[in-house]
């Protein structure tokens, strides 16, 4: 039964592939999205960014509450990063590596650090039919990965020690055909 539900499902896929690859339709679908909601487009995104890095790149101090502010997120958004992640980021073999000259990072300081990381990506996803047993997604967009490091040793409330960002625009194509469905364990296009 599975066979012929499999066997069914192929033939009407391949059904509607022919006539979109006979008249060049490509269907949307299949995109990755995070933290979407949190910002109106890539371009808000960015604007947001180059405020906080103006903010931090002064000898004013900055407390994690005004970088939120200045980022319009609420702190139960962010991802707490662990110790590890935090001297990653700081010493150059992380995400956003920024390597120091010289490792200062001792147990002591260490302990004074906390660290805040925000993904922010949207890649519109869109297949394409080749011709009835072929086809492709096509995936463009952007990602970003952004990684706050506070000190909460400094006062009340923890100050912006390091604002890291990496990421930027998106793109990528991968093919497949009716072959590599009917030799796959699962029936579907998951992201190919």
């Amino acid at each position: 039964m599975t066979k012929f539900i499999k066997a069914a499902a192929l033939g009407t896929a391949l059904a509607v592939a022919g006539g979109c690859a006979a008249v060049g339709v490509g269907v949307p679908g299949g995109g990755d999205s995070v933290n979407t909601d949190m910002f109106k487009d890539e371009k808000d995104f960015l604007a947001r960014m180059d405020k906080v890095k103006e903010a931090t790149g002064t000898d004013k101090v900055v407390t994690k509450t005004e970088v939120l502010s200045i980022l319009g997120v609420k702190a139960k958004k962010l991802r707490n990063m662990d110790r590890s992640e935090i001297r990653g980021a700081l010493e150059g073999t992380g995400p956003n590596a920024m390597p120091l000259v010289k490792s200062t990072l001792t147990a002591d300081v260490l302990k004074c650090l906390q660290g805040s990381s925000l993904q922010y990506a949207d890649d519109n996803g869109k297949y394409a039919f080749n011709n009835p047993i072929r086809w492709q997604k096509e995936t463009k967009g952007f990602s970003y990965n952004v990684q706050i490091i506070f000190n909460t040793c400094s006062g009340k409330e923890p100050v912006v020690d390091t604002v890291l960002d990496s990421g930027g625009p998106t793109y990528s194509k991968r093919k497949k055909t009716v072959f590599d469905l009917i030799n796959s364990d699962s029936f579907s296009l998951p992201g190919m």
